[in-house]
């Protein structure tokens, strides 16, 4: 995951220079959606490795593009207070996932269910994501497109 991870990043950066910002958000989300829904159906540890891989390139790359698409939306004034924002959410996620991963296993008796739903709401952000109005690629940085 990790390593995907280092890839996913190297790769949004690469993808940032080159393609519509919004697109490359919306595919980095649903190339990590992709990893519940794999890891739910695995039976092998090749299986589970392909779904670490989806969640770590997909959420390795989205860490580093949502500064960016926060920059360009919000600004440079706003940037600071939305990213702190951004990685409470991240924290308070990561603090509560795990608990509602394992009460969804003591109900259940399995993760599939939680992994589906788990997948289904990131493909909703990525939906979302993609309602979001394009960047012009001659917005100098620290300029806001919503007020």
């Amino acid at each position: 995951m990790g390593a995907a991870s280092l890839v996913g990043r190297l790769a949004t950066g690469w993808m940032l220079d080159r393609f519509q910002p919004v697109r490359v958000s919306v595919v980095m989300v649903t190339i990590a959606a992709a990893g519940p829904f794999v890891l739910a159906a695995a039976h092998s540890l090749e299986m589970g490795i392909v779904a670490a891989v989806c969640l770590g390139f997909g959420s390795g790359g989205e860490t580093d593009i949502i500064p960016y698409l926060l920059s360009r939306y919000f600004g440079l004034r706003s940037l600071s207070t939305l990213y702190g924002l951004n990685w409470t959410a991240w924290g308070v996620a990561g603090a509560v996932g795990p608990i509602l991963m394992g009460r969804a296993f003591d109900t259940t008796g399995s993760y599939g269910v939680a992994l589906i739903l788990l997948g289904v709401v990131t493909l909703a952000a990525a939906g979302l994501t993609s309602t979001l109005p394009a960047i012009p690629r001659t917005q100098p940085a620290g300029t806001a497109i919503v007020a």
